[in-house]
Order: structure tokens, then C-alpha cells, then sequence
């Protein structure tokens, strides 16, 4: 019998550590980097696979090169220390046997390459890295993943309370945000863990990071705060709990367009102004359009004098560019507004109520 191995765990890795042993159905451990996502990660995939003989967990990376040079190869060395007999990892199954039983083993897959996720059940899975590929396709991979996760346990049958949990450094606002923080839901628990909170973390690592870093690459990276990271640009401070809007085009509303006018293609965001009492307005952007062509499309300039945009004058307009585009409207005071909603509309080929100031 081997000896009692000490893991030496962080306080949020012991948390994520309780969440999977208590089996919440999608726990996250979401942290900055050397944070010890990986290595939870592998203590809780070896741990699952333990539960009971025949017991098959799944792991999951980006690609095999990923899982083959961080994944497997710490579980292996983990396994050993835990004097747990199993096979060499197989590069042809991607699997490693637990004990020469068949059937008893921890699965490798990519999530990148939802078409190898197939065929088989499991009782638990591990995800590695899940924010570095887009929302689109970590949302395809994480459906096909909860789908294979339904292996009973022996004891508890039918009432088995199976586990997908994900281990991740946040890049920006992607699928990790809008599942577990935005979103929520029944099962969906998080545990937030900066880089300087593992025991094994070297104190100049994380200087050489924040010596680095921008102050929003700090939040990410070290915190492993939900934020923008794209820097030199004007959206390194745009939050979506604050400018996140629900605000919708209304009957009435006046609509204003900032219209970027391109050859081959142009596109404009569509904003309407909510004026409270006592307060400033508030700026919602309710609507965004493009368009590949705009060939045949003319913008008629207005004089800084133009008082008003008639619709007789629109009609005409619109009859010159045989569009079926109908604007109502008695008038419009700023010529300007008027000019951009109706070269939204033009480009949309949709009509828009347009009631005046």
C-alpha cells in the first residue's frame, strides 16, 4: 500500500476541489496564470476516475498537442505517485487504462474537433483552457461534451450526479462570461483564483507579469477577472455589467446614426436618447448594420443652412433609386439625422418610423 500523498492546495483550489467531490454539476475554476488551473484539474480527473471500477472520465483541451504535452503527462506522473497501476498513454485510442481493466479509463479528446467527440459515455469531464477559442466554438464543444456525460455510478444509479468542470484563464468577455457569471443558472458555480494564490507560485513570476502587463491584462491574466484586454484602443474600459443595454427600437423614437461611408462597403450604429429629468441622457445603441455593396447607393449632401428634409423630397429620392423604402414623417429639424437614417434605411431596405424632435 502506498503512502498518503499531501496535496498542498490553494484555498480556491480546495474550493473547486469540494465543488467536484459534492458533485455541483458544472463547477469552474477561472484564475490567472500559474494559478494551478492544470494541476486541480488533474488531481480532480484522477480522483473521478477512482470513484469505481469501470469508472470513465473524459479530459479536454484545445488540441492533442496541448493535452499531450501538459494533460497526459501529469496525470500519469500523478497516478505513479499515488501508486495507481495503469497503461502508458495510448496515442492511437488517446486513452490511459486504470489497473489493465477495460473499459476503466481516462479519455483525451480535443474540443476543438467536435466530430471526435463521440462514442462513448462518461461519468465525469475536465476541460483545460475553454475561453482561448471563440464563444461560437466553445459553445459547440461544451454541447457536444454535456452530452456524453451520463454514466451511471453503480451505486447511485439512476439518481448519479454527474460532473463537466472547466479550468480556464478568461480572455475578455467569451463563453466562460456569458455561461457562468452572465447567464447562471441551476449548477453553474465558479471560483475565481489570482495567480498568487497558489502555494507553488514564484513571487517574480508574478512580478515579471506585472511589470508586463497593462492594467487590463493584470485583471485577466493575474486576477482572473471577466474583462476587455484589447489594448491601444478605445474599448480597454468598456464593462459589460455597466454599458450592457436591453433597450429596443420604439414606435416614436428618433433615431441616431453614426454612418461610416466607405467604397465598396460601409456600416453605422444606431442610437437612441433617453432625456431624464435632473439627469444626463442616456446613450442606447439599439441596432448595427453593413453592407458588401454599395454601388448604385447616392448620398445627397445638405447645405449647413437646410432646415428640414420634406417628404416629397424623399419620395422623389427613393423613387430615383427604385427602392421600397418608405419613410413617414412631417419633419425633421436636424438635417443631418435625417441624411443617416435614411441612408440606414436605404442600405437596410426597410421601412423606419421617424417622428420628429
Amino acid at each position: 500500500m502506498s503512502a498518503p500523498v499531501f496535496l498542498n492546495l490553494s484555498h480556491e483550489q480546495n474550493v473547486m476541489r469540494e465543488m467536484v467531490l459534492n458533485r455541483v454539476p458544472f463547477p469552474l475554476f477561472v484564475g490567472g496564470y500559474g494559478a494551478g488551473k492544470s494541476y486541480i484539474l488533474v488531481v480532480n480527473a484522477v480522483h473521478d476516475v477512482l470513484s469505481f471500477r469501470g469508472c470513465r472520465v473524459a479530459c479536454y483541451a484545445p488540441t492533442y498537442d496541448l493535452m499531450e504535452l501538459n494533460i497526459v503527462p501529469a496525470i500519469s506522473a500523478y497516478l505513479i505517485l499515488l501508486g495507481i497501476k495503469h497503461s502508458p498513454y495510448n496515442k492511437k485510442t488517446h486513452t490511459i487504462t486504470i489497473r489493465g481493466v477495460e473499459g476503466w479509463e481516462i479519455i483525451f479528446r480535443p474540443f476543438l474537433d467536435p466530430a471526435k467527440i463521440v462514442g462513448y459515455e462518461c461519468y465525469s469531464s475536465h476541460i483545460d483552457e475553454l475561453d482561448t477559442v471563440s464563444r461560437d466554438k466553445a459553445e459547440q464543444a461544451w454541447n457536444k461534451i454535456i452530452g456524453r456525460n451520463r454514466q451511471k455510478h453503480p451505486v447511485f444509479g439512476r439518481d448519479t450526479m454527474n460532473t463537466v468542470a472547466v479550468y480556464t484563464t478568461p480572455e475578455s468577455f467569451q463563453f466562460t462570461y456569458d455561461r457562468w457569471e452572465r447567464g447562471g443558472g441551476q449548477g453553474y458555480e465558479y471560483v475565481r483564483a489570482p495567480t498568487w494564490s497558489n502555494p507553488e507560485c514564484v513571487v517574480s513570476y508574478v512580478k515579471g507579469l506585472i511589470n508586463t502587463y497593462t492594467p487590463e491584462q493584470q485583471e485577466a491574466y493575474l486576477k482572473g477577472i471577466w474583462t476587455n484586454i484589447a489594448t491601444g484602443t478605445v474599448y480597454s474600459h468598456f464593462d459589460q455589467k455597466i454599458h450592457f443595454t436591453s433597450r429596443k427600437i420604439e414606435k416614436g423614437d428618433i433615431l441616431r446614426v453614426g454612418q461610416d461611408f466607405n467604397a465598396g462597403g460601409c456600416c453605422g450604429a444606431v442610437y437612441v436618447f433617453d432625456r431624464i429629468p435632473g439627469e444626463h441622457d442616456i446613450v442606447s445603441q439599439v441596432d448595427e448594420f453593413a453592407t458588401e455593396d454599395t454601388e448604385g447607393v447616392v448620398i445627397l449632401g445638405m447645405p449647413i443652412g437646410s432646415k428640414k428634409f420634406t417628404n416629397k423630397f424623399l419620395e422623389t429620392f427613393c423613387s430615383k433609386l427604385e427602392t421600397d423604402v418608405i419613410t413617414t414623417l412631417s419633419t425633421i429639424v436636424d438635417p443631418q439625422t435625417c441624411l443617416h437614417i435614411f441612408a440606414h434605411s436605404i442600405l437596410r431596405r426597410a421601412p423606419f418610423y421617424i417622428a420628429a424632435d
